[in-house]
Protein backbone atom coordinates (compact mmCIF):
# COMPACT_ATOMS: atom_id res chain seq x y z
CA UNK A 1 0.00 0.00 0.00
CA UNK A 2 1.05 3.44 -0.27
CA UNK A 3 2.05 5.97 2.21
CA UNK A 4 -1.27 7.13 3.87
CA UNK A 5 -2.09 10.83 2.83
CA UNK A 6 -1.68 13.12 6.54
CA UNK A 7 -5.45 14.33 5.81
CA UNK A 8 -7.15 10.99 6.66
CA UNK A 9 -9.38 11.33 9.46
CA UNK A 10 -7.71 8.84 12.58
CA UNK A 11 -9.08 5.53 12.58
CA UNK A 12 -10.15 4.55 16.67
CA UNK A 13 -12.09 1.45 16.77
CA UNK A 14 -12.41 -1.49 14.30
CA UNK A 15 -15.03 -4.21 15.02
CA UNK A 16 -15.14 -7.08 12.86
CA UNK A 17 -18.08 -9.78 12.73
CA UNK A 18 -16.81 -13.09 12.01
CA UNK A 19 -18.74 -15.98 10.65
CA UNK A 20 -18.52 -18.66 8.27
CA UNK A 21 -20.96 -17.83 5.12
CA UNK A 22 -24.63 -17.38 6.33
CA UNK A 23 -23.73 -17.42 10.18
CA UNK A 24 -25.67 -14.13 10.28
CA UNK A 25 -22.86 -11.23 10.25
CA UNK A 26 -24.58 -8.68 8.14
CA UNK A 27 -28.22 -9.22 10.19
CA UNK A 28 -25.96 -8.79 12.89
CA UNK A 29 -24.45 -5.71 11.78
CA UNK A 30 -27.54 -3.93 10.75
CA UNK A 31 -28.13 -5.01 14.48
CA UNK A 32 -26.11 -1.54 15.37
CA UNK A 33 -29.14 0.23 14.45
CA UNK A 34 -31.48 -0.56 17.36
CA UNK A 35 -29.39 2.05 19.50
CA UNK A 36 -31.07 5.16 19.12
CA UNK A 37 -27.85 7.26 19.38
CA UNK A 38 -27.87 5.85 15.41
CA UNK A 39 -30.46 8.62 14.73
CA UNK A 40 -32.88 5.58 12.76
CA UNK A 41 -35.41 5.64 15.45
CA UNK A 42 -34.12 1.98 16.19
CA UNK A 43 -35.15 1.12 12.37
CA UNK A 44 -32.79 -1.58 11.31
CA UNK A 45 -32.16 -0.74 7.82
CA UNK A 46 -32.51 -3.50 4.97
CA UNK A 47 -30.16 -1.63 2.06
CA UNK A 48 -27.43 -4.21 0.99
CA UNK A 49 -24.92 -0.95 1.48
CA UNK A 50 -24.92 1.42 4.22
CA UNK A 51 -23.39 4.76 3.56
CA UNK A 52 -21.25 6.31 6.21
CA UNK A 53 -22.93 6.88 9.63
CA UNK A 54 -22.27 10.19 11.69
CA UNK A 55 -21.82 9.46 15.39
CA UNK A 56 -21.15 12.74 15.72
CA UNK A 57 -19.73 16.51 14.04
CA UNK A 58 -15.92 14.56 14.15
CA UNK A 59 -16.76 10.98 14.12
CA UNK A 60 -18.16 8.89 11.77
CA UNK A 61 -19.00 4.79 10.97
CA UNK A 62 -18.08 3.06 8.13
CA UNK A 63 -20.35 -0.16 8.34
CA UNK A 64 -18.84 -2.99 5.29
CA UNK A 65 -21.95 -5.44 5.39
CA UNK A 66 -20.10 -8.00 3.59
CA UNK A 67 -16.85 -10.16 3.79
CA UNK A 68 -14.11 -9.42 1.78
CA UNK A 69 -13.99 -13.00 0.88
CA UNK A 70 -17.02 -13.38 -0.22
CA UNK A 71 -16.19 -10.40 -3.25
CA UNK A 72 -13.31 -12.53 -3.78
CA UNK A 73 -10.93 -9.38 -2.33
CA UNK A 74 -7.46 -9.62 -1.74
CA UNK A 75 -6.10 -8.34 1.86
CA UNK A 76 -4.97 -5.12 -0.13
CA UNK A 77 -8.26 -4.50 -2.12
CA UNK A 78 -9.66 -5.05 0.97
CA UNK A 79 -7.53 -2.33 2.98
CA UNK A 80 -7.66 -0.10 0.21
CA UNK A 81 -11.65 -0.09 0.62
CA UNK A 82 -11.39 1.26 4.35
CA UNK A 83 -9.03 3.62 3.43
CA UNK A 84 -11.40 5.25 0.61
CA UNK A 85 -14.33 5.42 2.68
CA UNK A 86 -11.73 7.29 5.08
CA UNK A 87 -11.05 9.75 1.67
CA UNK A 88 -14.76 10.07 1.23
CA UNK A 89 -15.19 10.91 5.46
CA UNK A 90 -12.24 13.72 4.69
CA UNK A 91 -14.12 14.89 2.37
CA UNK A 92 -17.85 15.57 4.29
CA UNK A 93 -15.37 17.07 7.43
CA UNK A 94 -15.12 13.82 9.59
CA UNK A 95 -11.83 13.74 11.72
CA UNK A 96 -12.27 10.48 13.37
CA UNK A 97 -13.04 7.21 11.83
CA UNK A 98 -14.19 3.88 12.70
CA UNK A 99 -15.12 0.61 10.88
CA UNK A 100 -17.71 -1.96 11.70
CA UNK A 101 -16.98 -5.07 8.89
CA UNK A 102 -18.12 -8.60 8.17
CA UNK A 103 -15.13 -11.12 8.00
CA UNK A 104 -14.55 -14.64 7.92
CA UNK A 105 -12.26 -16.49 10.16
CA UNK A 106 -10.56 -19.06 7.45
CA UNK A 107 -8.65 -17.84 4.60
CA UNK A 108 -11.00 -18.33 1.19
CA UNK A 109 -10.37 -17.49 -2.17
CA UNK A 110 -7.48 -14.38 -2.09
CA UNK A 111 -8.53 -13.96 1.49
CA UNK A 112 -5.95 -14.80 4.43
CA UNK A 113 -7.84 -15.94 7.49
CA UNK A 114 -8.41 -14.16 10.52
CA UNK A 115 -5.56 -13.70 12.63
CA UNK A 116 -3.40 -12.43 9.17
CA UNK A 117 -6.54 -9.95 8.23
CA UNK A 118 -5.95 -8.53 12.09
CA UNK A 119 -2.46 -8.14 11.61
CA UNK A 120 -2.35 -6.18 8.09
CA UNK A 121 -5.24 -4.07 9.47
CA UNK A 122 -3.48 -3.21 12.62
CA UNK A 123 0.02 -2.38 10.92
CA UNK A 124 -0.93 -0.85 7.92
CA UNK A 125 -4.51 0.79 9.33
CA UNK A 126 -3.37 1.85 12.97
CA UNK A 127 -6.73 1.75 15.08
CA UNK A 128 -6.48 2.46 18.08
CA UNK A 129 -8.75 0.05 18.98
CA UNK A 130 -9.70 -3.44 17.50
CA UNK A 131 -12.45 -5.74 18.46
CA UNK A 132 -13.56 -9.28 16.98
CA UNK A 133 -16.85 -10.59 17.52
CA UNK A 134 -17.30 -14.50 16.78
CA UNK A 135 -20.74 -15.36 16.15
CA UNK A 136 -21.61 -18.82 18.10
CA UNK A 137 -23.63 -20.10 17.54
CA UNK A 138 -24.68 -18.90 14.22
CA UNK A 139 -28.20 -17.49 13.59
CA UNK A 140 -29.08 -20.97 12.40
CA UNK A 141 -28.25 -22.74 15.86
CA UNK A 142 -25.30 -24.67 14.42
CA UNK A 143 -21.86 -23.94 16.04
CA UNK A 144 -19.19 -21.05 15.03
CA UNK A 145 -16.27 -21.16 13.93
CA UNK A 146 -13.82 -22.67 16.55
CA UNK A 147 -10.66 -20.60 16.29
CA UNK A 148 -7.66 -22.41 17.36
CA UNK A 149 -5.81 -21.80 20.84
CA UNK A 150 -2.89 -20.00 18.56
CA UNK A 151 -4.74 -17.89 16.59
CA UNK A 152 -6.58 -16.63 20.07
CA UNK A 153 -3.34 -16.02 21.75
CA UNK A 154 -1.80 -14.08 18.77
CA UNK A 155 -4.51 -11.79 19.06
CA UNK A 156 -4.65 -11.14 22.63
CA UNK A 157 -1.00 -10.86 22.31
CA UNK A 158 -1.73 -7.78 19.97
CA UNK A 159 -4.44 -6.51 22.20
CA UNK A 160 -7.20 -7.56 20.35
CA UNK A 161 -10.52 -8.12 22.10
CA UNK A 162 -12.15 -10.89 21.69
CA UNK A 163 -16.17 -11.36 22.17
CA UNK A 164 -18.49 -14.10 21.32
CA UNK A 165 -22.25 -13.48 20.81
CA UNK A 166 -25.39 -15.89 20.69
CA UNK A 167 -26.54 -14.97 16.77
CA UNK A 168 -29.30 -17.62 16.94
CA UNK A 169 -32.19 -15.01 17.61
CA UNK A 170 -30.47 -12.12 15.88
CA UNK A 171 -32.42 -12.04 12.73
CA UNK A 172 -35.92 -11.35 14.67
CA UNK A 173 -34.75 -10.10 17.66
CA UNK A 174 -31.40 -7.95 17.31
CA UNK A 175 -30.15 -8.92 20.62
CA UNK A 176 -26.62 -7.65 20.35
CA UNK A 177 -27.27 -4.42 18.59
CA UNK A 178 -26.90 -2.86 21.56
CA UNK A 179 -23.75 -4.65 22.95
CA UNK A 180 -22.06 -4.04 19.66
CA UNK A 181 -23.06 -0.50 19.51
CA UNK A 182 -21.61 -0.09 22.92
CA UNK A 183 -18.13 -0.27 21.29
CA UNK A 184 -18.55 3.12 19.29
CA UNK A 185 -19.66 5.08 21.95
CA UNK A 186 -17.17 8.03 23.01
CA UNK A 187 -19.20 9.29 25.55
Amino acid sequence: MTDKPKNLPRIERMMFVVGEPDAGKSTTLRSLFVDPRFGTKRVVPTESRIRLVGLSKERCLFMRLTSPHETKQNINQFLKTIEAAQRRAARLGFRRFNVACALQPFAARAMPDLHDVCSEALHQLLPERMRVVVIDPRQDGQPGPSLSTQTISELRRRHVELVRIDGQHARHEYPNGLLLADFFDFT
